[in-house]
């Protein structure tokens, strides 16, 4: 019987970056990339879009996180090209959590625009979450326009 796990779960915790592809009682690690443009090929992950971060990495948004963002702040529905722009375009990058970083983008008085992504490498990243915040934590900016 062959399973593969699902890419969105083989992105977190201490093999972050890994994609695991379960053979019976068989672990195998495998490139993340290689499996991403598998599962792209096959239908199972659908690519909304793709921009570059601020360091040149491609990061990539995905039908699954783009439910996701939606189905946990159903007021961003409207806001994918914000969510992208803030990415290309932040006026802030914050430390996130496990080494995540936080586009930011002011959308108006007391109203920020925060897209949590990971950089995989140089050639690879994803988005995680994004959200509307109503505070800046100005201490954990580390770039800012």
């Amino acid at each position: 019987m062959r399973r593969e796990y699902d890419f969105s779960r083989a992105v977190r915790g201490k093999h972050a970056g890994q994609q695991f592809r379960v053979i019976g009682d068989q672990h195998t690690r495998k490139n993340p990339t290689e499996e991403l443009a598998s599962k792209i090929q096959y239908g199972a992950l659908m690519l909304i879009a793709t921009v570059d971060s601020i360091d040149g990495v491609p990061i990539r948004l995905t039908e699954e996180r783009w439910e996701h963002i939606v189905d946990r702040h159903p007021y961003m529905s409207s806001y994918c090209d914000d969510v992208l722009d803030a990415v290309t375009d932040p006026e802030y990058i914050l430390r996130g959590h496990g080494g995540a970083l936080v586009a930011v983008e002011t959308l108006g008085r007391q109203k920020y625009l925060e897209v949590m992504y990971r950089e995989l490498g140089k050639r690879d990243g994803f988005i995680i979450t994004a959200y509307i915040s109503p505070k800046l934590d100005k201490s954990r900016i580390i770039w800012r326009r």
